[in-house]
């Protein structure tokens, strides 16, 4: 029985070329390694052709990846996350969402409809009425 492959080796592996993990390759993960390679200019064509056909075995994406990238070296990049003020209007979305009933899909179409004055007016006296002089920065 072979041992447990760390995830990120095989994916450094489809870059350098070094290691074939295809005996190993039902430990890939499909959906790190697209996180990986769609952050990478040189490798996002490819990120995105497995995005289509997602439904293929791990065994089958890890050996396209193998094969269909060239050998080279991509510079560490850190994951995307999200900015404060993403995470502010997220929260406020939620706030704004559970105060009407509406899931997030309905809460972002009805907050993309008003307008800043509506938006600052609607969070002072709904959502946040315990607030004096609440301003949505």
């Amino acid at each position: 029985m072979s041992e447990a492959v760390d995830v990120w080796k095989m994916i450094f592996s489809i870059t350098d070329k070094k290691n074939y993990f295809g005996e190993n390759s039902k430990e890939f993960v499909p959906w790190i390694a697209n996180r990986y390679f769609a952050s990478h200019i040189e490798t996002f064509e490819e990120a995105e052709m497995m995005n289509l056909y997602h439904f293929l075995d791990k065994d089958m994406q890890y050996d396209f990846y193998y094969q269909a990238i060239p050998q080279k070296k991509l510079k560490y990049k850190a994951w995307l996350k999200k900015s404060e003020a993403d995470k502010k209007l997220e929260q406020i979305l939620k706030d704004v969402g559970s105060k009407i009933g509406y899931n997030m899909i309905r809460t972002k179409q009805f907050w993309k409809v008003l307008d800043k004055k509506q938006q600052d007016e609607f969070l002072s006296k709904y959502v946040y009425p315990d607030l004096k002089n609440f301003k949505n920065k």
